[in-house]
């Protein structure tokens, strides 16, 4: 790990692989925050409003049971970013969002991201080539009412890949 960290520089390695004028664009509507350990940035059901691009510490999603216990479902650290089902579409989370480890983050409002992102294809091309036809139909803004039963297709091809994942009505 430490000769991965000495060959990257700090903070959030998707924006560092963007270009700087995209990255600057991205910067423009981002607000830099701090986050404490224990920190709640969504609970499930909530809308997602913002990404966060993690620059240290992590954060991790838990799936909430019924009877109050949590289960790890994914690890976001300063590789990724909290919140990046809401970046193609809206969406409500549908686990809890937690800090495990204080550290700073990027926030970007959702909304303000997806139209960016619609405008730049240097902003939308950072998000993963697995979430089959998001990328490839971005050439106007996401639809405003995405799909929401889990498997159907929204217009941009998007909640096939997010099965399971409830859009913000």
């Amino acid at each position: 790990m430490r000769e991965f960290m000495r060959h990257h520089p700090p903070g959030n390695l998707l924006l560092s692989a963007m270009a700087p004028e995209d990255r600057a664009a991205l910067s423009a509507i981002a607000t830099p925050i701090d986050f404490a350990h224990g920190q709640v940035f969504a609970e499930p059901d909530d809308p997602i409003e913002h990404l966060h691009f993690i620059e240290s510490g992590f954060c991790s999603s838990v799936a909430v049971l019924e009877d109050g216990r949590t289960v790890e479902t994914l690890m976001v650290g300063r590789e990724g970013v909290l919140g990046v089902v809401a970046a193609l579409t809206p969406q409500r989370a549908h686990t809890r969002s937690v800090a495990q480890v204080a550290g700073s983050a990027q926030r970007v409002e959702a909304q303000r991201l997806r139209v960016l992102a619609a405008q730049r294809p240097g902003v939308r091309d950072i998000w993963p080539t697995t979430w089959p036809g998001c990328r490839a139909n971005w050439s106007s803004p996401p639809p405003a009412t995405p799909c929401t039963t889990p498997g159907a297709a929204s217009p941009n091809g998007c909640c096939a890949a997010t099965t399971g994942s409830r859009a913000t009505p």
